[in-house]
């Protein structure tokens, strides 16, 4: 995690984005990796408040989409900002 601002651009399909309840519930686990790595799911859900297998799903959805990174000490997102542009003439 650099002192820099760094910003995420993807361009690759993630899946369903879900509803509202789903998106934010996606952002705060974005944001919670970022203040603090996740070396095991469970953790990480406890930190939420939330189901294991969900926090797991949205978890590998978000690793497809190349916003979660992952090395020998736990999942962690590099990005203080990430804007994203969704087509909805696709």
């Amino acid at each position: 995690m650099g002192s820099g601002l760094e910003s995420a651009s993807v361009d690759r399909p993630a899946g369903s984005i879900g509803g509202p309840r789903k998106v934010q519930q996606r952002v705060a686990l974005l944001s919670e990796l970022r203040k603090k790595r996740a070396g095991k799911v469970a953790d990480l859900a406890r930190r939420l408040r939330r189901n294991y297998k969900n926090v797991h799903d949205d978890l590998q959805l978000l690793k497809r989409a190349g916003l979660i990174e992952e090395d020998e000490q736990g999942a962690f997102v590099r990005y203080d900002k990430i804007r994203a542009e969704i087509d909805l003439a696709a």
